[in-house]
């Protein structure tokens, strides 16, 4: 039988990605649900996520009001998972090539579902869990009855954990914030302290998103708040943080110098 493939992050080493089927009718595990930007997990920075010069999706740049401005919010949170650290406590196997995981939750970081010291019952491939193992996980409802089948994983082996989970669990907190302006400010505020972060991880991906916000959000990037990311890029002993943030701000300048002006637009023919 043909397995349906696996898509694998990059930095994240650990983190895979699981489509599942349902013990009671499934005959061959199902083709991956389709994931914006190829299934990678958006807590994973890499080189040309968010670039200025690549093309955003329209789904992306059509936010929710209530998401925050980041790749983060627009290919995760805008799915309503279930996102949880959980251990696994049990897998048994169909003979399908399947298994049903049950993942006790260690802590619960957002939406509807399990809560800490309760049990997920997760559909996977065979082989992708196993019994004691520790991930961050990103669940999606699967055939009812409270299954749940895995978009992303981030295994607790994984060097940069701890950062990882702390990276998601503050962009969930900006869910609280009901105003939008006050929502941004936060989320630009997240970022600029992020890119001042002791663990390489952790700037790298604030840097990361600053270009995704760049490119698909640029109207967040007001000037009071650019300011504050280039005053701490410019204070930084990183000269990646430096010069990444130094090249959205030119980038974002030449954008606007490249609009025509009311002038121009009230002289252009009809």
């Amino acid at each position: 039988m043909t397995r349906a493939p696996l898509v694998a992050t990059s930095v994240l080493g650990a983190a895979l990605v699981a489509a599942c089927a349902s013990s009671a009718d499934a005959v061959a595990p199902p083709a991956p649900a389709p994931t914006p930007l190829a299934m990678r997990l958006p807590v994973e920075p890499r080189p040309d996520s968010g670039s200025l010069g690549g093309a955003a999706s329209k789904a992306a740049a059509e936010r929710p009001r209530h998401l925050p401005a980041t790749r983060f919010g627009d290919e995760v949170l805008a799915r309503e998972p279930l996102l949880v650290v959980g251990v696994t406590r049990s897998v048994a196997r169909l003979g399908i090539g399947t298994a049903v995981v049950r993942v006790e939750v260690e802590e619960h970081l957002h939406g509807d579902g399990p809560r800490a010291g309760e049990v997920a019952v997760v559909l996977a491939y065979d082989g992708d869990f196993h019994a004691g193992g520790r991930d961050l996980l990103v669940l999606e409802g699967f055939g009812g009855g409270g299954r749940y089948r895995p978009l992303y994983r981030i295994d607790a082996r994984d060097d940069d954990f701890r950062a990882k989970v702390a990276m998601c669990r503050r962009q969930v907190e900006l869910l609280d914030e009901p105003d939008t302006r006050a929502r941004d400010d936060a989320t630009v505020e997240l970022l600029a302290r992020s890119l001042a972060a002791p663990d390489a991880w952790t700037r790298q991906y604030a840097l990361s998103e600053v270009r995704w916000i760049a490119a698909v959000h640029p109207e967040v990037l007001s000037a009071a708040r650019l300011l504050r990311l280039r005053t701490v890029a410019a204070a930084s002993s990183w000269p990646d943080v430096t010069d990444g943030v130094e090249s959205v701000a030119i980038e974002l300048s030449r954008r606007a110098r490249a609009l025509p002006t009311d002038d121009q637009q009230e002289s252009s023919p009809p």
